[in-house]
């Protein structure tokens, strides 16, 4: 039987919570906030917990996007679907004064109690990171299309898929070896690969499978075709060839005879 974070161990509850470096919120049952320490109200902008507890807990941590769009309650997964088990994600969260707030989140039952402990830190290093990370990249693809004549995106991915067309059969031949036979990194070949909703891995999976099946139905032996195709192993090739065209190697053999 649980109870409410009301009753007399609150105080102690409160003690830990305060004296924990790490921002942290506590949840009552219904959403507002029960407990909330001056880490978190440090971060978050506010003058003292004071002007927080009681506040409705997402209404006061984001009710809206950072785009601005209204962001309701029941689609929060913080409080909207709050749970026995531990939760974690990033999310935006708003200051005091409006500013958007990038958050790593985690959630967890409190023990004995019905409340719900909400622990978070401040991501904008992380988020300006992954921005310049990103930045980069596009940088990087544009500065290599440049390099083969002006071409654009488009034509260096082209450029990308004859590679994979001519070098498959090479079971040393991936991703890795794409990107460095083009001086880009494997993020910015993934990046050129995703903008027409490809994969580079699947790609060059792919083509080997499909010249994989040319090759059975041109009577090739399971053996013959896995190798000739560019797989270093019989095994891998059988359970890549069931999940592509949904039989294996050997039934795909007696359906042709």
């Amino acid at each position: 039987m649980t109870t409410s974070c009301t009753e007399t161990d609150a105080d102690l509850l409160a003690a830990i919570v305060e004296e924990t470096p790490t921002p942290l919120w506590v949840i009552a049952p219904g959403g507002a906030v029960r407990l909330v320490n001056q880490a978190a109200v440090a971060l978050l902008g506010y003058p003292g917990p004071g002007e927080l507890l009681g506040r409705p807990s997402h209404c006061t941590l984001h009710d809206r996007h950072p785009d601005g769009s209204e962001y309701p309650a029941e689609s929060c997964p913080i409080v909207g679907r709050a749970g026995p088990h531990p939760r974690a994600g990033t999310e935006w969260f708003t200051t005091r004064t409006g500013r958007p707030l990038p958050v790593l989140w985690s959630t967890r039952a409190l023990p004995g109690s019905d409340c719900t402990l909400l622990a978070f830190e401040d991501a904008s290093d992380r988020v300006a990171a992954e921005h310049q990370r990103d930045t980069w990249t596009r940088r990087e693809v544009a500065r290599r299309a440049d390099a083969f004549g002006g071409r654009t995106r488009s034509a260096f991915r082209d450029e990308l898929l004859r590679q994979v067309h001519e070098h498959f059969r090479d079971p040393g031949f991936t991703v890795a070896v794409l990107a460095r036979n083009n001086h880009v990194s494997v993020r910015s070949v993934q990046a050129l690969f995703a903008e027409s909703g490809r994969a580079p891995g699947d790609e060059i999976r792919r083509t080997r499978l499909e010249f994989a099946r040319r090759l059975l139905e041109r009577g090739a032996a399971v053996g013959s075709a896995c190798y000739d195709s560019g797989f270093s192993d019989p095994g891998t090739f059988t359970r890549a060839f069931r999940r592509h065209f949904g039989r294996s190697p050997t039934s795909f053999l007696r359906e042709l005879a």
